[in-house]
């Protein structure tokens, strides 16, 4: 018996040409990726675009990424940026505050 070609959708695999087994057989096999679906061949291809990226585009989309980010809020007087980043609980924070800071978030 050769190799039998199929297509697997929606969990079952569609044998692509005539199969010469007999019909209600168990058959056993080890599938092997033939050809990837369009968007894997995509998202493949971007990832290995960023592989091959030169110092100065990692540094233009560092300039871009940073550009579109907010700029930092600074340190309340009498904190410290460990209490910034690790916080409190309770914190000293109003209830429009925290709604405020949940906003901003989503």
């Amino acid at each position: 018996m050769g190799t039998i070609h199929a297509i697997y959708e929606n969990g079952v695999f569609k044998p692509k040409g005539p199969v010469s087994v007999p019909e209600g057989c168990e058959v056993e096999f080890e599938p092997r990726v033939v050809e990837a679906p369009d968007i894997l061949k995509r998202e493949l291809a971007w990832v290995e675009s960023l592989k091959n990226r030169t110092d100065a585009e990692i540094e233009e989309a560092r300039r871009r990424l940073f550009a579109l980010s907010r700029p930092p809020a600074p340190i309340p007087e009498g904190k410290t940026l460990s209490d910034m980043v690790e916080g409190k609980w309770p914190g000293d924070e109003t209830d429009e505050q925290i709604n405020e800071a949940l906003k901003r978030l989503s």
